[in-house]
């Protein structure tokens, strides 16, 4: 999503919608992956028995 608001501007980087729309994608990712970092670092702490536990319990999330 983030290359994708890039492309345009790389284009043409004097367009000021361009960049505001990249610049608010690039913000909001930032904020998504701030909030999200816990849970990588919760993961890996885990054993992988516990963790095997989950994806049995959770087959539809096992690919992650």
């Amino acid at each position: 999503m983030g290359t994708y608001s890039y492309l345009s501007v790389a284009v043409d980087q004097r367009d000021m919608e361009n960049q505001t729309r990249q610049m608010k994608t690039s913000n909001i990712l930032s904020e998504v992956s701030s909030r999200l970092s816990f849970i990588e670092s919760e993961i890996v702490q885990l054993d992988e028995e516990t963790i095997q536990e989950a994806i049995e319990k959770s087959q539809e999330n096992a690919l992650f």
